[in-house]
């Protein structure tokens, strides 16, 4: 009953058929909405300064110039974060994957570890960022129509960058916005079951141990 405690801001109902017009306006009113939104982002062709590593040293509050993963199963490779810089936007780092070079062709034929798929490679690897809150940034959303709206300086986000490989050794660069505490510890890990690294392998960035 509209007197009963509560019934405000209620509304229960049940439908034999069809849906009241104005249902199906709302409805047709949020699908609008959302395809008019995934067509802004897929149209973007780049995103803002502050979701991307800074050019400019003057940024970097501090460098480190290499964090390995411990060693994991026989895959052939040893991987590390490299040049892995603590900036006034964010975390810039490059997953790197180093082989001994017996095996023919370049290394990014078989560990492809940027965030796109690539003809030549099977699948990716999956690098997730495990943030001080438990929030897991990954890179499977790393496409510039992934990222957050352009006003927005609050969500996480992992930006993609280049890659390059060789015969040895193969790399891609990332960067996570916005920036952390310099007190923040963040969890790197990388899996990549399709090239034999199924049993994820994990290494922490402390900022106040690279932030002097």
């Amino acid at each position: 009953m509209p007197s009963t405690p509560g019934y405000e801001g209620r509304i229960n109902f049940a439908f034999a058929d069809e849906l009241p017009p104005w249902m199906v306006a709302q409805i047709a009113k949020t699908e609008a909405e959302q395809a008019e939104n995934m067509a802004r982002r897929r149209a973007r062709r780049d995103v803002p300064e502050h979701r991307k590593p800074p050019a400019g040293e003057e940024r970097v509050l501090g460098r480190l110039d290499e964090l390995a993963f411990p060693p994991g199963p026989q895959c052939g490779v040893e991987f590390a974060l490299r040049d892995v810089r603590v900036c006034d936007s964010g975390l810039a780092f490059t997953l790197t994957a180093r082989g001994d070079g017996a095996a023919q062709g370049m290394l990014g034929d078989r560990w492809n570890l940027s965030h796109r798929i690539k003809n030549r490679s099977v699948g990716r690897v999956y690098l997730g960022v495990i943030l001080p809150d438990g929030t897991v940034v990954s890179n499977k959303r790393s496409h510039l129509h992934d990222a957050p709206e352009d006003e927005d300086r609050t969500t996480a986000w992992l930006y993609g960058g280049s890659s390059r490989s060789s015969s040895t050794e193969t790399s891609a660069s990332y960067f996570l916005s916005p920036s952390l505490p310099v007190s923040s510890v963040v969890k790197v890990t990388i899996a990549y079951p399709e090239a034999g690294l199924d049993i994820p392998l994990s290494v922490d960035v402390d900022y106040s141990m690279i932030v002097l």
